[in-house]
């Protein structure tokens, strides 16, 4: 419980600092503001987090603390290797973003990060590759107006 209250409370700081930030971001008038996306975001960000501390504070107190964390067990079930592949391929997504383009980087990346959570069902791979990258790329490029990398063939 108390862990939900101190990550609640942090995440709740950092969207608030966050949001603050976004009073510094230029002024645009041809599209939507720049601070409109990240203001929805820390928005967001900021009532989930309040939702997790309502929620921590409504449990009942457990009789006994019985701490079940274990990082010998954490480290032997894989969790560190795949955030260290998550980041992994955060930075090759970057690098060949230029060169393939959004859509196709933005496909494999979204597959590989599928994959590291272990589905293993290429049709939901495949189906959540295409699905993302397209509504990613609808929302920045034709919502938001942001010019997005384009593949060097077309």
């Amino acid at each position: 419980m108390r862990a939900d209250v101190a990550i609640g409370v942090l995440l709740l700081s950092l969207s608030s600092a966050m949001f603050a930030l976004t009073f510094t971001f230029p002024e645009q008038t041809v599209a939507l503001s720049p601070t409109f996306f990240p203001r929805l975001v820390t928005l967001g960000m900021a009532g989930l987090a309040c939702l997790l501390v309502v929620k921590a504070l409504r449990q009942p107190r457990p009789a006994k603390a019985a701490s079940t964390f274990s990082a010998a067990t954490w480290i032997r079930q894989g969790h560190v290797q795949r955030i260290a592949a998550m980041v992994a391929l955060g930075f090759v997504y970057t690098q060949v973003l230029d060169s393939l383009g959004f859509l196709i980087a933005t496909g494999l990346f979204l597959a590989g990060t599928v994959l590291l959570f272990m589905e293993r069902r290429w049709t939901v791979v495949l189906a959540v590759a295409i699905l993302g990258s397209s509504v990613l790329y609808g929302v920045f490029r034709m919502i938001f107006k942001v010019p997005l990398p384009r593949f060097d063939l077309f």
